[in-house]
């Protein structure tokens, strides 16, 4: 079996227009409630997303621990998180996608990551008003007008990014906890929903301008190592 390090969290980038000729293969590759799932996006482009990113989760799945994309199952915890439930195994792992790319990301402790695209558009107060914590709404009331689109997006991934490591869905309110969020200062959280804060690591990752991207994991991985997914595939 492939082990990653305790130390080490993999990355992996996938632009999903690079594959969206090779749907028929990778949607072969899904189980048949997948397939079901893939079919019921109204949108080719959502169909796509969705049968790329998930095939390719399998096939890094299946890479690691030396077992046929088949024989993979998946299951969720009682707050709705994906997990494997038919191998016994430590690796843990998270998929997130927004219309152009997925990163998926592996560790051996609770990790999460999380993308999204910047919309330009997109009217962002009403968010903030109703998903920030009250100190989050301080530092970005606080920063000048043409700062506050790349704030808002990298407190959003950032947030994202330790609900989906914690593993408790909407359990823990988006308000109860705190991330960094001002451009050019380090990602860091600095209130959680329990336990001890010092535990949580949050780091931004740099993909494509037009993307804000962000991980979010517990434990003392010191390692964060992008892959190529062309080994694997």
């Amino acid at each position: 079996m492939y082990l990653i390090p305790r130390n080490e969290i993999h990355i992996f980038t996938i632009p999903i227009k690079k594959y969206t000729t090779e749907t028929d293969k990778f949607i072969a590759i899904l189980d048949e409630k997948e397939k079901e799932r893939a079919l019921r996006f109204r949108f080719k482009a959502d169909q796509n997303r969705f049968i790329v990113s998930h095939a390719i989760l399998r096939l890094i799945l299946s890479h690691y621990l030396q077992i046929d994309t088949a024989s993979i199952q998946f299951g969720e915890n009682i707050y709705g998180k994906p997990q494997l439930i038919n191998f016994k195994t430590n690796l843990r792992f998270n998929l997130s996608h927004s219309k152009d790319y997925a990163l998926i990301a592996l560790a051996h402790h609770p990790v999460g990551v999380d993308i999204e695209f910047i919309d330009p558009k997109m009217k962002l107060e009403h968010i903030v008003e109703r998903f920030f914590s009250e100190n989050e709404i301080k530092e970005y009331e606080s920063l000048p007008p043409e700062q506050k689109r790349l704030a808002f997006y990298q407190a959003w991934t950032r947030k994202e990014a330790y609900i989906k490591a914690l593993g408790q869905g909407l359990v823990c309110s988006l308000k109860h906890f705190s991330v960094t969020l001002t451009p050019g200062q380090p990602a860091k959280i600095y209130e959680i929903c329990e336990g001890c804060v010092e535990d949580w690591q949050l780091e931004s990752l740099a993909l494509d301008k037009n993307y804000c991207a962000a991980l979010a994991w517990e434990g003392g991985a010191k390692n964060i190592l992008f892959k190529n997914i062309e080994n694997i595939l």
